[in-house]
């Protein structure tokens, strides 16, 4: 499972607990579910396996060598991350809370399609002090505070107490909806934001309807991206602060 996954399955968790029922995620545990009650490690009786697993993807209806194919009915509802007392001790320790979080690395497997144009993230940082977690071989962004994270529950912990995180379609916004953390996400055209983005976000997209799904190069994807300007991404944090 991706981490993106992994919090989208907690939603389904909690749906199972709502019910008097520990919900299953199957043989590997994720960071994601650390602390989080409605969840067993062990599958035992009266337990329910859930249905968001590897191969039974509700966003997803098919898929090719180059591309997935999404299901356009498909809405997510906000997942769930638990932290502990140390872990809220931890980002606190590095950090007062209240300030502006952006996560401008995308997963390798994309093919550079859902990344924002570098030198505009180091443009954006020119705009408002922001904060950066910092993972190992990951690229600090030039003007932002770094802090080094070494694990996802240390970027967990650093996101809650963000007032607005600014990121690209990924782990990172599913987090932010988790921990009700408001988000500007950038989408381009590859994914919609119907899909999988959150109604309380603001969601940048700059397709026309589509969601070409591409895992490969796509210069379509790449085209939508350079369609975000700064300014776009400045006035959605602004609709979010003031």
């Amino acid at each position: 499972m991706g981490l993106v996954d992994d919090i989208m399955a907690a939603a389904d968790a909690r749906k199972i607990a709502e019910r008097g029922k520990l919900a299953y995620m199957g043989n590997e545990w994720s960071p994601v579910w650390d602390h989080n009650p409605d969840i067993t490690k062990v599958k035992t009786p009266g337990c329910i396996s859930v249905g968001n697993r590897v191969g039974h993807r509700p966003y997803i209806k098919g898929a090719t060598n180059e591309a997935i194919i999404y299901n356009e009915n498909h809405r997510p509802e906000p997942g769930v991350i638990v932290l502990s007392d140390a872990e809220k001790a931890w980002a606190r320790q590095q950090i007062a809370p209240g300030y502006i979080l952006v996560e401008p690395h995308i997963k390798g497997s994309f093919s550079g399609n859902k990344a924002w144009l570098w030198p505009r993230w180091m443009e954006l940082a020119k705009h408002f002090p922001v904060v950066q977690c910092k993972a190992p071989n990951k690229r600090p962004l030039p003007g932002a505070r770094v802090i080094e994270t070494e694990s996802v529950r240390h970027a967990f912990a650093l996101l809650a107490q963000a007032k607005l995180v600014i990121t690209t379609d990924g782990a990172m916004h599913h987090a932010a909806a988790a921990l009700g953390v408001p988000a500007v996400v950038l989408w381009g055209a590859r994914t919609h934001p119907k899909i999988l983005g959150y109604e309380s976000h603001e969601n940048i997209y700059t397709g026309q309807g589509e969601s070409c799904g591409m895992m490969t190069a796509c210069n379509h994807c790449r085209e939508a991206m350079r369609k975000i300007t700064v300014n776009m991404v400045h006035d959605a944090a602004r609709r979010l602060l003031d």
